[in-house]
């Protein structure tokens, strides 16, 4: 079917952020064999293995596994299952049917991250990007945020990011006019962190400029 050139767009974005989130100072799969992988910095670290359509991540604790969509569709699908020994099989259809949890796609959802018994995920639907976690021990989504980088976890385990606080005026920001002119709708940010320990979301007075499509 015929696709015009916002969608087009749209999906080319999305293809650059998935690259750099996985090549930023992680490394892909290029040569074979396991690497390592942690997603965001400060969240925990995994040996990772591409192998068709599917992406592993071995933990000492467990083993997610994303299978990319057939096609141009966009998004994954997510598998998690409890380590009990030195994961060796590859195999994303088993790890579907035979897993502690999963999170289908339905809004464009990719794997970022783990921390702990927490899944990290991000979607992007051209329009925002969001931010899920999950516990992996009840399978519960326990947030949800749109968010903006960097993110990234503190030494006390708090996950820190940016997210939309309210639409921009002219006063706010200096290419008020140049982001307007290109179709794009200036807001303000404000800088949050999300306490894994209490659960709970927590707003900066830091504020920036920024723009949404």
């Amino acid at each position: 079917m015929p696709y015009n050139k916002q969608y087009l767009s749209a999906l080319i974005s999305l293809l650059m952020l998935h690259i750099t989130l996985y090549a930023g100072d992680e490394k892909l799969n290029t040569a074979g064999g396991w690497k390592p992988y942690y997603g965001i910095p400060g969240a925990d670290t995994a040996s990772y293995y591409a192998l068709g359509n599917c992406k592993f991540f071995e933990y000492d604790d467990y083993i997610v596994a994303e299978r990319a969509l057939p096609g141009i569709e966009i998004g994954s699908d997510i598998f998690v299952k409890i380590r009990r020994k030195k994961f060796t099989e590859v195999n994303c259809e088993k790890m579907s049917k035979n897993c502690n949890m999963k999170v289908l796609n339905k809004w464009a959802e990719f794997f970022l991250a783990k921390k702990g018994k927490y899944l990290i995920i991000y979607s992007e639907t051209g329009e925002r990007r969001d931010l899920f976690i999950y516990d992996i021990t009840t399978g519960h989504r326990i947030f949800k945020s749109d968010f903006s980088e960097p993110i990234r976890f503190n030494y006390k385990g708090e996950l820190s990011f940016w997210t939309e606080a309210k639409k921009a005026k002219r006063e706010d920001c200096v290419n008020f006019d140049k982001w307007t002119k290109l179709g794009l709708t200036p807001i303000i940010e404000m800088k949050a962190t999300f306490d894994l320990n209490n659960i709970v979301l927590i707003h900066s007075p830091e504020t920036r400029c920024a723009y949404k499509k």
